[in-house]
């Protein structure tokens, strides 16, 4: 015969462990998105720069 304590215990230790593991792959994604979108601007932003050089320095 189970102990109905130890269903409760069981049922609240499980949807914490599920609610750690949906939160953890929200903020992997929002990570990801946003490590993904500060090194595209930044690689954009060093193309511009060296365009830029190579502009100037072709003028000369």
């Amino acid at each position: 015969m189970k102990k109905p304590n130890e269903s409760v215990v069981f049922k609240s230790v499980s949807g914490i462990v599920v609610l750690l593991v949906v939160f953890s792959a929200i903020v992997s994604v929002i990570g990801y998105k946003g490590f993904t979108d500060a090194l595209l601007e930044q690689y954009s932003d060093g193309a511009l720069l060296i365009a830029d050089c190579r502009a100037v320095n072709k003028r000369r």
